[in-house]
């Protein structure tokens, strides 16, 4: 008996806290071990949009953001991934605390140059900011939890909620172009579901919210832009310490 709980005990520790790279060769380890510099990022892998459940505050779009990671994809971010066909091809692991939403990339990407790399770090803020992230998040930086690791800040074990399917670098630009064209529609219509539909800033019953590419207008707030928006679901957030480490926050 007591080998048997030496044995778990071992084995729990081994798969505590590990972080798997979206990024050259894929590792997974403890976060000493497998995050690295921004300049020695020569492969992209995948994209990652990190949903920390304790940001969001109750509103129209996320009545009860109050549920476990489980929950939270069944009601809200599962809705959201399949209003639109790019992010409908998501992984999506329950980091313990929250949710991965990964973007797999068939073919890596390599970088044969700086300015490449530069160039995707941009792309993949502008995919990540699609969704209501952790804004300290990385970008190409990114580490997930692999699956069946243990987050030790509350004990759980990661698992995925949403197979998915690998996406194309066209797939991804074609995003990208789309959300530089309509930055507030693509947001919003991802995440509200409708053109028009209450205000989520004011909430108000009297009036609706007309989206349009660039801005929001409502009759009681007047002009909406993303990023009010986006502040009308999370709760502000103070900066990490220690904030040019890579690591997963959930």
């Amino acid at each position: 008996m007591q080998e048997k709980h030496e044995a778990k005990a071992a084995s729990h520790a081994a798969t505590t806290d590990l972080r798997e790279q979206l990024f050259n060769a894929g590792k997974s380890g403890l976060i000493t071990e497998v995050s690295i510099p921004v300049r020695l990022i020569t492969q992209l892998n995948g994209i990652m949009m990190d949903l920390d459940l304790e940001l969001f505050r109750p509103s129209v779009s996320i009545p009860d953001p109050n549920v476990d990671s489980s929950e939270f994809y069944k009601r809200y971010v599962s809705k959201w991934l399949d209003r639109h066909p790019v992010l409908a091809k998501a992984e999506v692991r329950s980091s313990g605390r929250g949710l991965h939403v990964l973007l797999w990339l068939a073919r890596p990407i390599t970088f044969n140059h700086e300015s490449e790399r530069d160039r995707w770090e941009a792309i993949v803020r502008v995919i990540q900011r699609i969704l209501p992230i952790d804004a300290n998040q990385p970008g190409i930086q990114a580490l997930t939890r692999p699956v069946g690791s243990v987050n030790s800040r509350n004990n759980a074990e990661v698992v995925m909620l949403r197979a998915g399917e690998k996406v194309t670098e066209a797939d991804l630009l074609s995003l990208v172009e789309e959300v530089g064209k309509a930055p507030f529609r693509s947001t919003v219509e991802v995440v509200f579901g409708t053109a028009t539909s209450t205000c989520p800033i004011c909430s108000s019953d009297d009036t609706v919210v007309r989206v349009l590419d660039r801005i929001g207008e409502c009759y009681v707030c007047g002009k909406i832009t993303r990023a009010a928006f986006l502040d009308s679901l999370l709760r502000p957030k103070a900066p990490k310490v220690g904030a040019g480490v890579n690591h997963a926050s959930s």
